[in-house]
């Protein structure tokens, strides 16, 4: 049985373009609740600092898939 690699997979995945850009386009949605979740926290008095970090740290782990899924694949 042959193992697939990650960089094997992105490589796969991102030759379906729609579907990829599909894919991109709900993780950007997702980062924009993580957004609203940062402003609601950051304007109520007595919210909890958890849940800031826990919106925070979400917002950017998707930064960083983002960021690694939209680069350009290398060969």
């Amino acid at each position: 049985m042959s193992e697939v690699t990650y960089e094997d997979a992105i490589k796969f995945f991102k030759g379906q373009e729609d579907l990829w850009e599909a894919f991109c386009s709900g993780i950007e949605e997702r980062r924009e609740s993580y957004i609203a979740d940062v402003k609601r926290n950051m304007q109520t008095p007595n919210a909890v600092d958890h849940t800031y970090f826990v919106a925070n740290g979400g917002m950017i782990a998707l930064d960083d898939l983002l960021y690694e899924f939209k680069s350009p694949i290398e060969k």
